[in-house]
């Protein structure tokens, strides 16, 4: 019988394995049975998200033991995430659900407050192992493209959001005769194992699961469906099909599952630059109030967007900018608004970007909801000939606009959005 994946017995071999390739995640497992001297130290796997989920779940049918851990790689893009446990025997008095709320409501609002990012309680899954002994939750922030860049810039967020003075009085409590914070600001260092959903540590019993108190949109979230599970059901009966949600819940609760297409990564150090202190790229970023990052400093373009998404009823903001010069695109990713040309409404729960072109003088509105709106690109919205000119005047375009491309884009859009 096949192996369903390769058994490392040293961390650094599974790294080798997974080599450059960006598909091939690293895993950690406490071995259910110890070999030598009833000691086993962790064992390690490198294989795809889909390939591990697809052995694992047959591991959660058959309940067999789970001692498994996410490896989260140094220098890697992770999601904003915690760690927070206390006794409860010491903390009769602290009520676990309302001290989670305001960690939430903390993150939030610094996270808008340094970055222009917008999110609440409906973007954080929590997963919580807690027992009559133990309160043990892990708290994963989803925010549809935005991820930090390493988890060391995680620990640098944490930490000064564990400095702010009204936080610490909030979300301190006792352990060993002393106050401390319920966050533990250990998990941010080199190639951490975070214990997974569906896991327990080995000698306990308490599964990590979904805690009764998420309110997580679990629609703001990609799952790939591969063949084998679309045919789940036939092979196993109706049993696994239950999977479903648990694989959403799987696929949220990884901290490194992070798209590349897709996001925004936050250097952390930016916002404590002034904006005369240039980029590696030679250009001065531009900072208002909109933008948690940019090295992109047409104002014009950037005011000509922010006219884009004011609306009476749902005024929006820039919540980030990323210029790619090999490209010569800019992306905007919105807050506030999100209002889609497509569906002709706001979404529910994904936010929307523009997208300009600026060789070709257009701006295309496009969506982060992977479902309806997967293969959308707005009409080409012609860029004013005034902001054309303070972009030919920044060297961002050098060349004459050729109007026959410019249709011929219209017309390929059009005929694409009947088509689908």
């Amino acid at each position: 019988m096949e192996k369903p994946w390769n058994i490392h017995h040293k961390q650094d071999d599974a790294f080798t394995e997974a080599g450059d390739d960006p598909n091939i995640h690293i895993f950690a497992v406490e071995p259910v049975i110890s070999l030598q001297n009833n000691r086993s130290g962790r064992k390690f796997i490198a294989c795809t998200y889909e390939k591990f989920w697809w052995e694992y779940q047959k591991m959660m049918k058959n309940n067999w033991p789970r001692h498994f851990y996410e490896v989260i790689r140094e220098n890697k893009p992770c999601h904003l995430y915690f760690d927070l446990e206390f006794l409860k025997e010491s903390n009769t008095e602290v009520d676990a659900n309302k001290i989670v709320d305001d960690l939430i409501c903390f993150s939030c609002n610094k996270l808008e407050s340094d970055f222009g990012i917008v999110c609440s309680e409906w973007n954080v899954l929590r997963l919580d192992s807690s027992t009559s002994e133990k309160f043990s939750q892990h708290l994963i922030f989803r925010i549809p493209g935005i991820a930090f860049r390493s988890n060391f810039e995680v620990g640098d967020f944490v930490e000064e959001l564990c400095e702010n003075p009204e936080f610490r009085h909030r979300l301190t409590i006792h352990s060993g005769g002393q106050d401390k914070l319920i966050v533990d600001k250990a998990v941010y260092t080199k190639n951490r194992h975070f214990r997974l959903f569906q896991s327990c540590k080995k000698g306990k019993e308490a599964l990590l699961l979904r805690s009764d108190h998420c309110k997580f949109e679990f629609d703001t979230l990609h799952v790939p469906l591969s063949q084998e599970m679309a045919q789940s059901n036939k092979i196993f009966g109706p049993e696994l099909s239950q999977c479903g949600n648990n694989k959403s819940i799987f696929y949220a609760s990884l901290i490194c599952n992070v798209d590349d297409t897709d996001i925004y990564l936050i250097p952390f150090e930016i916002k404590k630059r002034t904006p005369n202190v240039p980029i590696s790229s030679g250009r001065v970023p531009s900072f208002t109030h909109d933008s948690f990052y940019s090295d992109f400093d047409c104002l014009e373009l950037n005011d000509y967007v922010k006219s884009l998404i004011q609306t009476n009823d749902t005024p929006g903001h820039i919540g980030s900018i990323e210029y790619d010069a090999e490209e010569n695109t800019v992306k905007y990713s919105i807050r506030g608004n999100r209002y889609c040309r497509n569906i002709g409404r706001q979404h529910k729960s994904n936010n929307v970007y523009y997208l300009a072109y600026l060789d070709q003088r257009v701006i295309i509105q496009r969506c982060y909801d992977r479902q309806s709106c997967r293969d959308f690109f707005s009409l080409p919205i012609r860029i004013p000939k005034n902001v054309v000119r303070c972009l030919e005047e920044g060297m961002y375009i050098t060349d004459v606009p050729n109007e026959d491309l410019l249709d011929h884009i219209e017309n390929e859009i059009k005929q694409e959005n009947n088509d689908s």
